[in-house]
């Protein structure tokens, strides 16, 4: 499946010093390195959408986004083991999804959305005291390429995510390359 914005052709982005390509619905209007967004965060932002200074519409591919032992090899867990998996994320995250999806015949992935209400610690004493609601959600994809190298990609869509962004984004991810 090849991402699709109507009236729009797609465009391979790929980024030799990172090591890998993906397919995305349009042009981006600009690639920002992943640290402007957060400062220890090794990768690309590709702006789709913006207005001014805020991202409308963007893909994070973080290479290398998550260490090997924090994700066994997805396409090699049994039914059991994807449960278990599933019932450890869901219990200790902040996500409203998880979920373990395919990426292409031969890879899976964990495909979560951030939760919109969220329970913070405001007093400092360790425990979620207060409910708190984000501006905005993301959809987070974990997932090893064929070659096996982590990655994290994150869709960003402001003001609400909404289907077709979602299924542009798995459509791209479908299409990573490691290089």
């Amino acid at each position: 499946m090849t991402p699709q914005t109507v009236g729009a052709e797609p465009y391979t982005y790929t980024n030799k010093e990172a090591g890998y390509s993906i397919m995305c619905p349009t042009k981006p209007l600009g690639v920002l390195p992943a640290s402007v967004l957060n400062e220890d965060a090794k990768g690309s932002v590709l702006v789709f959408a913006n207005d001014g200074y805020t991202i409308n519409k963007a893909w994070i591919i973080i290479p290398d986004g998550f260490a090997k032992n924090d994700l066994p090899d997805l396409s090699k867990l049994s039914q059991k083991d994807e449960e278990l998996l599933l019932a450890r994320l869901r219990e200790n995250s902040a996500y409203a999804l998880v979920d373990i999806v395919p990426v292409t015949a031969k890879t899976k992935s964990v495909f979560a959305v951030t939760a919109k209400d969220i329970m913070v610690d405001t007093d400092g004493d360790g425990e979620p005291d207060t409910e708190a609601t984000a501006d905005t959600q993301m959809a987070v994809v974990f997932l090893r390429s064929e070659k096996g190298r982590a990655f994290k990609i994150e869709l960003i869509d402001n003001p609400e995510i909404t289907a077709k962004n979602v299924s542009e984004f798995r459509a791209g991810i479908s299409t990573l390359k490691d290089l």
